[in-house]
Formats: C-alpha cells, sequence, structure tokens
C-alpha cells in the first residue's frame, strides 16, 4: 500500500505497464487497482489535521509536475485524490 500521494500515482503508472501486452507478469492490473483503492480509503477515513494539510499540500505540489500531464489519465486520478483529501 502506497504512503504517499506520489506513491499513489505510481500504482497508476504500474496500473497502465501492467496493462501493456509485454509487460512482466510479477503484478497484476486488480492487484494495483485494490492498492489504490485501499490507500484512496485510508485518505478518506483521515481525521488527523496535519495529516490532511500535508497530504493537501502534497497534491497541489504534484498538479504543478509537468513530468505528470503524460499520465493518460491524470485528471481522473487528481480528482480522485482530491475528493478523498479535500
Amino acid at each position: 500500500m502506497p504512503d504517499t500521494l506520489s506513491n499513489y500515482l505510481d500504482l497508476a503508472y504500474l496500473r497502465w505497464y501492467a496493462k501493456q501486452p509485454d509487460a512482466p507478469m510479477w503484478v497484476t492490473v486488480d492487484e494495483v487497482e485494490i492498492a489504490m483503492q485501499n490507500y484512496a480509503q485510508s485518505l478518506r477515513e483521515e481525521h488527523d489535521a496535519k495529516t490532511i494539510e500535508s497530504h493537501r499540500a502534497e497534491l497541489f505540489a504534484l498538479m504543478e509536475s509537468k513530468h505528470l500531464l503524460d499520465l493518460y489519465d491524470v485528471d481522473k486520478l487528481f480528482v480522485e485524490l482530491a475528493d478523498a483529501i479535500l
């Protein structure tokens, strides 16, 4: 399970990569999606104000990262994360 929003986006990339026809099958798409869902749920259940503020700051910094624009569904991912922590 990821421990940062950045790790969550790494999982999104891994999910995309695992769907490629020549990708090694050391992880399944389902396993990655379950980890992503579990992390998003843990964000929704967080109540510590300091932790939530830290997540928000990380999200805003990630939204400014131009290299993430190459991720095919980055807008959807940002909305999922924002929904969980804002």
